[in-house]
């Protein structure tokens, strides 16, 4: 297991300090400073994570998704092409969410 970086391990040992000073639940101050990996914490990025893969993924022009595997356009629209790959990505990213 990879340790803590410095920044990341003085946060930590500032908030436990002064929750044991001051009688707080050490946990409790831990997830309050986003220092703890929670399930809904992890949740949230991975959605986030898809939403932001969908926003990047509408930047694109058809025609630079079918230059990946059609190099020379031949046989297939680009506005074809780029409507399947956005069904796909909402279906998985629908899915996905289903899944948590």
């Amino acid at each position: 297991m990879k340790p803590l970086d410095p920044d990341t391990h003085a946060r930590v040992a500032m908030v436990i300090d002064r929750a044991r000073r001051s009688g707080v639940s050490v946990p409790t101050r831990l997830h309050d400073a986003r220092l703890l990996w929670t399930k809904e914490r992890e949740d949230k990025v991975y959605k986030e994570a898809l939403q932001d893969l969908l926003v990047e993924f509408q930047v694109w022009k058809p025609h630079e998704f079918l230059r990946i595997v059609n190099p020379d356009l031949v046989g297939c629209t680009p506005t074809e092409m780029h409507h399947a790959i956005l069904e796909w990505l909402q279906r998985y990213v629908e899915h996905q969410e289903k899944l948590r």
